[in-house]
This record gives C-alpha cells, structure tokens and sequence, in this order.
C-alpha cells in the first residue's frame, strides 16, 4: 500500500491600503496661472479654481471677499478629472466659462480649501490687491515779474539790490531795511562770490555795505539753487506752477547763495514762507563803472 503524502502550503496575502495623494488646486486670474494679481482700481478680475483629487472630494469651500456668499459645496466628484468653480457651482470637466466677479476697488482675498474622502485637504489663498490711486493736483496759478533789474549791493549803484517775489518790488538798501520781511534775495557782485543772488540771511551778503543786512529785523533764510536741467526756453513756457513743483525741490535748491550766474541760467527758490519759483537770467552787466554793476532777470513764483 502506497501512501500519499500531500503537503498542503497557505499563501496569506496582506491587502494594504492605497495612500491617495491630497487634492491640487490651480487658480488662474485673468487667464494666467497665478495666486495673485495686481490690477488697476475698478477693473473686472476672471477668477478660474481647478481642482482635483486622487480620491473623492468631499467638500470645497471659497471664502470669497467681505460681503459675498461662501461658497461650500458637499458631494462626491469622480477621482481624478478636473473639474472648475463657475458661478457657485461645480462643471465638469467639459465646462470652459471661469467663475467672473467684478472686484471692488480694495483689495480682495479668497481662502480655497478642498478636504477628500480621505480627509486630506489643501488650502489656497488668491489675493487681488490694486494699484494706489494716484491723484495729480491741477497746476497752481502763478505770478510773473518780468525785466526786473538788480543792482550789485557791493557796489556803489543806483539800482535797487533786494527782491520780493511776493509782488516784483525792487528796494534800494534803505527801502529793504524797512521791508526786511518781504526781501527773498540780494543781487552782488562779490570777489568770493561774483554774480551772485543771496538769501538775505546768508553770511558773506550781511558784510557788505557796513553790515547793512546784518542789521535787518528779518533775514529771510531762502533756499537757492542752479537748475541746469530746466532751459530758458522751459522758463518762458512756464504758465503754472506745473514745471515748479516737478523742478524746484529740496534737494535741488537747498542753498543760501548761487554765483557765477550768466544768460540763460534758471535758478530754483524756495521762500522763507515756502512758495517756490523760477528765476531766469535775462542779462548779467559787469566791468563798466560800478554804478552800472548790475543783473536783469524775471520770475515767475507761486500765489
């Protein structure tokens, strides 16, 4: 009698659990993929959100910007086909119009978050911020004094050497003493200092003519400066306060004397008070008698 033997072997075979990857989402604002955008105030944003998963989404959620209704939606979509938000609702993958929202001129921000069957989630912030509002102020008025003539104070001339802006008045040295408050500047001819306009308050100007200007109840502390960027012909274009503003600044005029001026020379001025003006040279008078030591200039300031 033959016996047989069967031997009899068990496979076990252990069933692990498949790990999904979490849910993508893709925005794209105005068509371009990206999270954020910058847009001018006003403007219509196309917000497009895809998403999909490995496994079953659960739940969406947008947090749209303050004052909009949440969006959440609570179902099952098909594992990994795309699908996109359109106008609080979810389209398959066939459907190609974006969720449109036209966006207040703030900035804006939507939370996404997206949790699957196996509660994983992913969150995405888009942000659309907008670009500052830039206000131009209409030009100001101006006033314009033309042809005034400047006699040097370092010499024994005729002509007035102080000048106020405020009205185009002129004044010998008696006269500006008396109306120290209003002097802006002080044309003189100087060795140091040739052809040069200073504010009443600059040091070298208060020695001339027996420290007459040191003796002033008010020295008025203008800022003076070359502007070689601005050209006679701009000068004489200037109708408001426009070419002003843009040129004269405190950097470019922070000075309380500019010498060696010639034809052509535009100088920036701040006053004492802050209105800021022009000054172009017209003719410059040197190397005759001293009586004729003079500069002619106009200027057109700030009301």
């Amino acid at each position: 009698m033959i016996a047989a033997v069967y031997a009899v072997s068990s496979v076990f075979i252990s069933c692990s659990k498949v790990e999904n990857d979490p849910p993508t989402i893709d925005v794209y604002l105005n068509g371009t993929q990206q999270t954020t955008l910058e847009v001018d105030p006003g403007s219509s944003v196309t917000v497009k959100i895809d998403f999909k998963a490995d496994a079953k989404i659960k739940v969406i959620e947008i947090n749209p910007p303050t004052g909009a209704q949440i969006l959440k939606i609570e179902k099952d979509f098909s594992p990994s086909n795309t699908y996109h938000v359109y106008n609080g609702s979810i389209e398959d993958p066939r459907g190609t119009t974006p969720y449109s929202v036209s966006a207040p001129a703030i900035d804006v921000t939507w939370n996404i978050k997206i949790t699957d069957k196996d509660d994983q989630t992913m969150n995405q912030i888009v942000t659309v911020t907008f670009k500052p509002i830039v206000v131009v102020p209409p030009a100001g008025d101006i006033d314009t004094w033309d042809n005034l003539v400047l006699g040097s104070l370092a010499h024994a001339t005729s002509d007035g050497s102080s000048c106020a802006s405020i009205d185009g008045s002129v004044y010998s040295l008696s006269q500006a003493s008396a109306n120290s408050a209003k002097v802006d500047f002080i044309y003189f001819n100087g060795s140091s200092n040739p052809l040069a306009l200073a504010a009443p308050s600059n040091s070298a100007v208060q020695t001339l003519s027996s420290n007459a200007v040191a003796g002033w109840a008010t020295k008025n502390a203008t800022k003076l400066g070359k502007l070689p960027s601005v050209t006679a012909a701009q000068f004489d274009g200037c109708e408001d306060d426009a070419l002003i503003t843009t040129s004269v600044t405190t950097t470019a005029v922070s000075a309380d004397i500019v010498s060696s001026l010639a034809v052509g020379n535009v100088v920036g001025f701040i006053t004492a008070s802050g209105k800021k003006g022009l000054i172009k040279v017209v003719a410059v008078s040197t190397g005759g008698a001293a009586s004729a030591e003079n500069i002619k200039i106009d200027i057109k300031v700030q009301k």
